[in-house]
């Protein structure tokens, strides 16, 4: 505890306002500083990037990256002693002749239909390396987990994604021949949530749609989160494999089951989302990895709307597009992007509350005297058939330029996540990376509170100051897409 109040910001409460017409008001509650390199080195965890990754519970707030497992409550202080991803997956059962391989792409979310978290991370063997996949005990995240581990893929499972409903628990990969080797195509596994809540959590019944083709299925798919009763299906959203103007659209029919089913694909034409550069930093370089056009982030399903937000190009810079999709029809209801001339803008995240508030968590970064890539959000408005967002609300400036590896392109991290607070429906909380000192990466967890009956004053914005003690010696390869 004592090395976390070196580093730590304080939590503050201070109000802000969004530009834009029928935007809720918004203040800025609980905002500290998570892990950092520096807390996970004197752990004797070397990793870099983070892969920043967090959901939040009743009473809990759980940060989940490359190298570490952190509790806090909600008022940002740590609740449990720092754990590494190594030691979470071996308390809750996996054997460490698994994790020995080393593990990464940590993902986990909240389930309030069972009140459970859920988590996974892939092992790194060369070749048919092991999904992992824990449930908690209790609403609890402090009372232990149960896991299990299945085969990802004969070859490499890579950039796993997992969600849940109220039937199943989804997890999606793209495929390699190896973990050096070509690309393979795409999996996406079904497993009967019923089954991993047992006392011992199962994966007999689960369905594994292996090795998809790309130009039929898309790249890197998603399966939505969705937080209601059932549907009767999982929905999943992807890229389209051959269109940067195409979304592919299919459901899991019976994911409750053994013997769970694909639908058709629907092709959906949205405006094109080609690759963005790198992004741009204040000594004049474009190196940070922006990662590419892939829907990085959770896909929500709300209302019977999807919401997902990933990159792409803007008049030569790193943009965000956020698309809405009527979930029943597979019809565009509405989309649009975030970008500047002047800055970067990637790794986005996207969540929305019952009130039809959105809260989009990003990075940002420029060429500019100071613009160093820190962690901010947008705050907006679904009316149904648009969303009006207001400006960029700087929830943590970065610290300095970011060089890890001098002379490549700076691995970034692959996620980030915006949650709604599950027993607060006006209380978003975001979980994203910033560039610390020292060519060092540390990340920012902030709540974000709607006030849906405040009108909305005139412009402005606060900044909130954050600080972090960075160092780094580690490069973990992620796999790019083919």
């Amino acid at each position: 505890m004592a090395l976390l109040s070196r580093w730590r910001t304080a939590s503050l409460t201070l109000l802000f306002v969004s530009l834009g017409a029928g935007v809720s008001a918004q203040t800025i509650g609980t905002n500290f500083t998570g892990v950092t390199f520096s807390l996970e080195n004197s752990h004797g965890e070397f990793v870099a990037p983070p892969d920043t990754m967090g959901a939040v519970g009743p009473n809990h707030v759980v940060e989940m990256v490359n190298g570490a497992f952190m509790v806090y409550n909600k008022a940002g202080v740590q609740v449990s002693p720092f754990q590494s991803d190594i030691q979470f997956w071996n308390a809750a059962g996996i054997s460490t002749a698994i994790t020995n391989a080393n593990i990464s792409d940590p993902h986990i979310v909240y389930d309030p239909g069972s009140g459970r978290w859920f988590a996974s991370q892939i092992n790194v063997s060369s070749t048919g390396n092991q999904m992992l996949i824990a449930r908690s005990n209790s609403s609890d995240p402090t009372a232990g987990f149960k896991a299990v581990s299945f085969t990802g893929n004969v070859g490499f499972a890579d950039y796993p994604a997992i969600s849940v409903d109220a039937d199943a628990v989804y997890v999606s990969t793209n495929n390699f021949a190896s973990d050096v080797g070509m690309f393979t195509g795409v999996s996406l596994f079904s497993m009967p949530k019923a089954d991993l809540l047992l006392s011992t959590p199962s994966v007999a019944n689960k369905t594994g749609f292996e090795n998809l083709n790309v130009n039929t299925y898309g790249f890197t798919l998603q399966a939505a989160l969705n937080r209601g009763g059932s549907i009767g299906h999982g929905s999943v959203v992807s890229i389209d494999g051959v269109s940067n103007a195409v979304l592919d659209r299919f459901n899991v029919n019976n994911p409750g089951g053994a013997g769970a089913t694909l639908s058709g694909v629907t092709y959906v034409n949205v405006l094109p989302t080609p690759d963005p550069p790198q992004a741009g930093q204040p000594d004049g370089s474009f190196q940070i990895d922006s990662l590419d056009s892939r829907i990085s982030g959770q896909v929500i399903s709300q209302g019977g709307k999807l919401f997902l937000i990933h990159s792409l190009t803007v008049g030569g810079r790193s943009g965000l597009r956020w698309t809405v999709l009527n979930e029943g029809t597979n019809a565009v209801v509405s989309e649009g992007t975030i970008s500047n001339p002047n800055f970067d803008y990637f790794q986005g995240s996207i969540d929305i509350n019952s009130n039809n508030d959105v809260v989009i968590g990003f990075n940002r970064s420029s060429t500019s005297a100071g613009d160093f890539a820190g962690a901010f959000a947008r705050v907006g408005k679904f009316n149904g058939t648009s969303i009006v967002f207001g400006t960029d609300i700087t929830l943590q400036p970065g610290l300095d330029n970011y060089h890890l590896i001098s002379g490549f392109g700076e691995r970034w991290g692959d996620f980030s996540a915006v949650r709604l607070d599950p027993s607060d429906p006006t209380s978003f909380w975001a979980f994203q990376e910033f560039a610390g000192t020292n060519n060092n990466w540390s990340t920012q967890i902030t709540q974000i509170k709607i006030d849906s009956q405040q009108g909305v004053p005139e412009p402005g914005a606060v900044t909130l100051l954050g600080a972090g003690l960075m160092a780094g010696v580690l490069f973990a390869r992620k796999q790019r897409k083919q």
